[in-house]
């Protein structure tokens, strides 16, 4: 494998937020704290330390202890858990939602990238320890996003009537999926792997919260990964003044409108916008927004009601019926976790961006924001077509099709549409003619300034009919880079983004997930591509 790095600024793949805090822009300086560098870690040791007491400390481990009975655990995972008594062990967390056979390749990014992180940091803090959480996002309701995987430009889905925290789904109507993806595969060793994995996670298993957790657990366990799912009563109890203070005085909604109107006026598009309730209500096969009307709190359907009181009395009993959205979810990871940073892709740090004034006003430490690396591979085939087409610049993979056509024929024959002197002259020209007619008859400059512009107006579309003349000459090679992009951008899209990792795993089996771990640097801050 050859390795090559891309600076993200040269992908357009990323806003302008995203880019501006990775340039470490003095504007964004209050919308976070410590920088995602190793000395920044170390500052973020220090805050977190007498944040998170040994109280903490021992409601997390037996909640992972629970959490992990019947599940085989790595003798490295159980060591990280333990650890997490210590008072020198923190966290590097990353999440995701529950997505069927780890969806999208940037989720093996994000925990490849958190194991990474917990490595460099042990070899740059030897006298503390660091352990890389998956965090399950259980309680999220939206199925459509997570019912499917890309499979080689095919896309298998499993339909469900469930309705709720996906988490709580039960599997016995996932057997077509498993059947689908297994069929796909083929009949080799790696494929034989991928398969037992699939059929001990969504066969063996009562619902989609566990066998996401076996399914990341066969793929990284060897990696000491640590996976909690969130919709725990016994860490929920930790969140209950939370809960209490959003619902009741509507907190985030205040606390984040000053830093949305910064980021508006400073041309920044807002990732997401908060409620004036910021919490669900979760219960059996139900998760909808709780709302206020009058005196009373309901739901969107009024499926539920309360008072006052009886809200106060559920949640007291209960915490573990409300369930935070995206914005107060990372309050409560940084609650119950001793976590140092958050590992995400730029979506999830643009409304991570967003928060700091919440985390404040709560009394939280604000953890360091990390972009995960993205991945870009290269197969022989697009390999050889950029060989072909004289491809030496990595950014030359992001332009648009048309982008790159012009630049391409331009590259041809660049005197042919290199009409600078020419324009020069013909404007020096006009001035003489100008020049002339003002001597004649002044009411003349009019008349010979529009046969000017009818001049130059004749001359582009002469040029572009050379232009579209030459295109014709290649044809083969814009349909070459055509080919070329869609292996890059399958279906228009980032193919980290809509491609799985099975087809890659059955190429290179498990060293793929090494190899994944092992080439990416997090402090780097570039995107990681990968010729294979």
């Amino acid at each position: 494998m050859n390795i090559q790095h891309l600076e993200y600024k040269n992908t357009s793949l990323f806003s302008k937020l995203v880019l501006d805090y990775l340039d470490s822009k003095d504007n964004l300086k209050d919308l976070y704290h410590n920088q995602p560098s190793i000395a920044g870690f170390g500052r973020q040791i220090k805050e977190k330390e007498p944040f998170f007491n040994p109280s903490k400390r021992i409601l997390l481990h037996q909640t992972l202890i629970n959490q992990y009975k019947g599940f085989e655990t790595s003798p490295e995972t159980q060591k990280n858990i333990d650890l997490l008594l210590q008072p020198t062990t923190f966290s590097i967390c990353t999440g995701h939602q529950l997505n069927l056979a780890a969806g999208h390749l940037y989720t093996i990014y994000k925990i490849s990238n958190t194991i990474k992180v917990s490595r460099e940091l042990k070899k740059a803090y030897p006298d503390h320890h660091f352990v890389p959480v998956f965090w399950l996002a259980s309680e999220d309701h939206d199925f459509l996003e997570i019912n499917h995987i890309d499979l080689d430009g095919t896309k298998i889905e499993w339909h469900t009537d469930q309705k709720g925290a996906v988490g709580a789904f039960h599997l016995g109507d996932i057997d077509g999926f498993v059947e689908a993806v297994c069929g796909a595969l083929g009949s080799s060793t790696n494929a034989s792997m991928l398969k037992k994995m699939l059929k001990n996670a969504y066969l063996k298993h009562e619902n989609l919260s566990l066998a996401t957790r076996f399914f990341i657990n066969a793929l990284f366990k060897e990696y000491g990964l640590i996976i909690l799912d969130s919709n725990c009563k016994a860490l929920k109890n930790e969140l209950k003044t939370v809960i209490k203070q959003e619902i009741f005085e509507q907190t985030t909604h205040h606390n984040l409108s000053l830093t949305n109107d910064f980021l508006t006026k400073n041309g920044y598009h807002l990732q997401v916008s908060p409620r004036e309730i910021n919490f669900f209500y979760l219960k059996n096969q139900f998760r909808e927004r709780i709302i206020k009307k009058n005196d009373l709190f309901t739901t969107p359907n009024n499926d539920f009601t309360f008072t006052p009181a009886e809200l106060m009395q559920e949640i007291d009993c209960f915490p573990e019926r409300f369930s935070p959205n995206v914005l107060l979810r990372p309050l409560y990871q940084e609650m119950v976790l001793p976590n140092l940073a958050v590992v995400g892709g730029g979506g999830e740090l643009a409304y991570w961006l967003q928060l700091k004034q919440n985390f404040d006003v709560f009394g939280v430490p604000f953890p360091i924001l990390m972009l995960r690396n993205s991945v870009l591979w290269l197969d022989k085939k697009t390999q050889r077509q950029m060989q072909k087409l004289k491809i030496n610049t990595l950014d030359a993979l992001f332009l648009s099709q048309d982008q790159w056509t012009k630049r391409f024929i331009l590259d041809q024959n660049q005197p042919l549409f290199d009409l600078g002197e020419a324009q020069d002259l013909s404007r020096q020209l006009f001035d003489v003619l100008a020049h002339k007619a003002q001597q004649i008859d002044p009411s003349l400059v009019g008349a010979s300034a529009a046969r000017f512009k009818k001049m130059q107006h004749l001359m582009d579309s002469l040029v572009e009919k050379m232009k579209r003349s030459h295109k014709k000459k290649y044809v083969q090679e814009i349909e070459m880079f055509h080919g070329l992009r869609a292996n890059i951008f399958p279906k228009g899209v980032f193919q980290e983004r809509i491609q799985n990792f099975m087809p890659y795993y059955l190429v290179f089996g498990p060293k793929w997930i090494e190899a994944c771990v092992e080439k990416i640097n997090p402090f780097e801050q570039q995107m990681t591509v990968v010729s294979i």
